[in-house]
C-alpha cells in the first residue's frame, strides 16, 4: 500500500470543500455586481440620495459576506497545509530512517512534502476558483454576447498558457534544489574542524566549499524567478488586451445595447474579475508543476513492513477543520439573511437584484397610489356643442 495515499485523500476532500465554498462566494459577488449596476443607474438617473442607500447597502453586505466566506475557505486550506507539512513530514522521515535511505533520497522526499504544502498555500485556491470563473464566463452569453465572446476567447488563451506552464518540465523536477543545497552546505560546516585556533585562510577555504554547494541553488532560484516574472508579464499583457477589447465593445455597442449603463459596466467588471482569477493560475503554473512532480515522488513510497511481515501503517491525526467550516456556513447564512431582510423591508423585487436593473414599476406603485389619493383628479366632461 502507498504510504501517502491517506494524506492525498484528505487533501482531495479539503480541495472539494474549497470548491464548494466557492459557490456562495461567486453568488455573493454577483449580487454585489448587480447592486453596483443598480447604484450606477440610479445615480445617473438623478434619483434622491435616500434611494441610493438600497443598492449601496446590498453591495456592502454582499461584498463583506463574500470576503468572510473567502477567509474561511483560505483558513481551511492553510490548516490543511500546516497539517500536511507537519504530519506527512514526520511519516516520511520515519519511513526513510526505517528503510535506511541515503541522504539524497531522504532530502528529496522531504522537499516533495514541502512542495505539495506550498501548493496548498496558494495555487490550490486559484484552482478551486477556476471552475466558477469558467462558469461565470459561460453565463455571460445570456447577458451580453459581445462581452461574452471577448471573455471566452481570452479564457481559452489563458487556459492554454496555464496548462502549458503546469506541465512537468526539467525545472519542475528540480524542486529539491534548495533543500539539497542546504543539506550539502550544513554537511560542509559540520564536518569542518571548528575551533578557536582556526586560521582565516582555513575559514575562507571552508566558506568557499560551502559556497560551491550553493551555486546550484542560486541558479535554480534565479531561473525560477525569471520564469515567474515572464509568466506575470504575460498574464498582465493578456489582461490588458482583454481590457482594451472590452472597451472597444462597450464603445461600439453602447448606443444599441439593450443593457443599461450600470449593467454594462457591471458585466464588464465581472468578466474582468473572472479572467483575473484564471490569470493567477498562469502565474502559479510553476508551483503547480513542482507539486505534480513532488506528488509523483511521494506516491512511490510504500508502507514499511516489520520483521514479521506486518505492515506498519502510520498514525494520522486529522486537523481541526470544524472552525473554518462553521465560520463559512455562518457567514453565508448571515449574509443571505441580511439580504433577505433588506429585500422584505424595502419591498425590493428579486428580479431587479439578480439582473442588476432598476426597480420596476411594482416597487413604486404603492407610493404612486398614495400620491394619487392625495391629489384631486380633474373633472372630465364630455364634449359639448
Amino acid at each position: 500500500m502507498r504510504l501517502c495515499q491517506p494524506f492525498f485523500r484528505a487533501l482531495a476532500r479539503s480541495f472539494g470543500v474549497a470548491v464548494l465554498l466557492g459557490g456562495p462566494v461567486v453568488g455573493l459577488w454577483l449580487v454585489a455586481a448587480a447592486a453596483l449596476a443598480d447604484l450606477i443607474d440610479a445615480r445617473l438617473g438623478g434619483v434622491p440620495l435616500l434611494r441610493l442607500l438600497q443598492p449601496l447597502s446590498i453591495l456592502s453586505i454582499a461584498a463583506l459576506g463574500a470576503m468572510a466566506v473567502q477567509h474561511a475557505r483560505d483558513t481551511l486550506l492553510q490548516r490543511r497545509r500546516v497539517w500536511l507539512e507537519h504530519t506527512l513530514g514526520e511519516v516520511v522521515v520515519a519511513h526513510e530512517l526505517w528503510l535506511g535511505s541515503d541522504t539524497r533520497h531522504r532530502t528529496r522526499s522531504l522537499a516533495a512534502v514541502t512542495s505539495v504544502a506550498r501548493f496548498m498555500a496558494g495555487p490550490a485556491t486559484t484552482l478551486a476558483e477556476a471552475p466558477w470563473a469558467m462558469a461565470i464566463i459561460g453565463g455571460l452569453w445570456a447577458v451580453q454576447v459581445d462581452i461574452a465572446a471577448v471573455a471566452s476567447g481570452s479564457m481559452v488563451l489563458v487556459l492554454a498558457f496555464a496548462l502549458a506552464g503546469s506541465r512537468i518540465k526539467r525545472s519542475a523536477r528540480q524542486y529539491d534544489s534548495a533543500a539539497s543545497a542546504d543539506a550539502a552546505g550544513q554537511h560542509v560546516i559540520h564536518s569542518a574542524p571548528l575551533n578557536c585556533s582556526l586560521s582565516m585562510e582555513q575559514a575562507r577555504g571552508i566558506a568557499a566549499r560551502w559556497e560551491e554547494t550553493q551555486r546550484g541553488r542560486m541558479a535554480a532560484a534565479y531561473a525560477e524567478g525569471q520564469a515567474r516574472a515572464r509568466r506575470s508579464s504575460g498574464a498582465a499583457v493578456m489582461k490588458l488586451l482583454a481590457l482594451m477589447a472590452f472597451a472597444a465593445v462597450i464603445a461600439s455597442d453602447f448606443a444599441d445595447s439593450t443593457l443599461s449603463v450600470g449593467a454594462l459596466i457591471a458585466t464588464t467588471l465581472v468578466a474582468i474579475a473572472a479572467l483575473h482569477s484564471l490569470c493567477r493560475w498562469v502565474v502559479d503554473a510553476g508551483t503547480v508543476a513542482s507539486a505534480r512532480a513532488a506528488h509523483r515522488q511521494l506516491i512511490t513510497l510504500r508502507i514499511a513492513r516489520a520483521r514479521g511481515g506486518d505492515a506498519q501503517r502510520p498514525a494520522i491525526a486529522a486537523p481541526d477543520l470544524r472552525a473554518p467550516l462553521v465560520a463559512g456556513f455562518l457567514a453565508t447564512a448571515a449574509t443571505v439573511a441580511a439580504l433577505a431582510a433588506l429585500t422584505v423591508y424595502w419591498q425590493l423585487p428579486i428580479s431587479s437584484i439578480v439582473r442588476g436593473t432598476q426597480a420596476d414599476a411594482a416597487s413604486t406603485a404603492p407610493a404612486a397610489q398614495h400620491a394619487a389619493k392625495l391629489r384631486p383628479l380633474p373633472s372630465v366632461t364630455k364634449g359639448r356643442t
